[in-house]
């Protein structure tokens, strides 16, 4: 600078160039976002900053931000946004529970979720947490009856109970007496295999889907175990003498049967289209004689596991 600058008060200031990426961000067109959720009243950031609630506009968005729709009981929903002008979106956000209608022959029968009272048929319950759950129906002049069900987040299970009831009993030999209630085993430590099976199906929209069945010593009684590939929600309940696990959305072509006589305990398992509506396939384990059959606690949606014991 020099020295009649310096008489003139005058300071010279030295011009930066603005960084690469906040010049980019100005050169690119500025653009609107509308976003809406199902349900509304979710929580909306954009690059980690809250904007407010659904239904929602923002204005003024550079660049490729990523938004974020928020809500509790609810999966995160989250987007990477490239846009030449104004942006709908409506995030569809995906529940973190399942759900259970349970109905009955006849209305208000009062219904039992893992021991909880819940309400009375017809039900619907939401909030459902993931996994197996004991549902037990209470009718006046009948005995109770229980089925164990799987729920998977985002998904509600039809619970219909029938005429049958939870228990077998009758004069003459017993062809298998089912637990009352269906409780939960809890010790498991698996042996030999004594029986296996690979059966190749057709899952929701005719997609392929396999299942593994196989028997297995357990201690002085056996496992058994249906493990299905995709995994797929499926109710497990007692039918005249046997255990019946019905997957609603699996088709096969043939029904089949297998004799199992070394295995002991099982005299058969039987698979076959569902009597229940098209679509269904049911697997029915046949106990032997004096045999009990339990669901293990360690089921999941992959698999159902059945302790049987005499």
């Amino acid at each position: 600078m020099g020295a009649a600058a310096r008489a003139a008060g005058l300071v010279a200031v030295a011009l930066l160039d603005p960084p690469p990426a906040a010049a980019a961000a100005a050169a690119e067109p500025a653009f609107d976002l509308r976003i809406e959720s199902v349900p509304t009243g979710a929580e909306v950031s954009v690059d980690g900053k809250p904007q407010g609630l659904t239904p929602l506009r923002v204005a003024g968005l550079h660049g490729r931000p990523t938004v974020t729709v928020r809500r509790p009981g609810y999966k995160d929903w989250e987007a990477q946004l490239t846009a030449n002008g104004s942006l709908s979106l409506q995030a569809q956000l995906v529940s973190m529970f399942g759900g259970l209608v349970v109905t009955s022959p006849r209305p208000g029968a009062r219904v039992l979720v893992d021991g909880k009272e819940q309400g009375a048929t017809p039900l619907r319950l939401t909030g459902v947490a993931d996994g197996v759950h004991e549902v037990k129906l209470l009718a006046e002049g009948r005995p109770a009856e229980v089925r164990q069900v799987m729920v998977r987040a985002g998904q509600t299970v039809q619970v219909s109970f029938g005429a049958e009831p939870a228990s077998v009993t009758g004069e003459g030999p017993r062809p298998g007496v089912i637990a009352p209630g269906l409780p939960r085993h809890d010790a498991l430590r698996v042996g030999a295999v004594l029986w296996e099976r690979k059966v190749d199906l057709l899952g929701p929209g005719g997609k392929p889907a396999k299942m593994h069945l196989v028997i297995a010593r357990l201690g002085e009684g056996c496992l058994f175990s249906a493990t299905l590939a995709p995994p797929q929600a499926y109710e497990t309940r007692p039918t005249a003498g046997a255990l019946t696990c019905t997957w609603p959305g699996l088709r096969t072509a043939t029904a089949r049967t297998w004799s199992t006589p070394e295995v002991g305990l099982i005299t058969s398992v039987a698979q076959a289209p569902s009597g229940g509506g098209p679509g269904g396939l049911e697997v029915r384990v046949q106990p032997a004689s004096g045999v009990t059959v339990k669901v293990h606690a360690s089921s999941t949606l992959e698999r159902v596991r059945l302790v049987l014991a005499r």
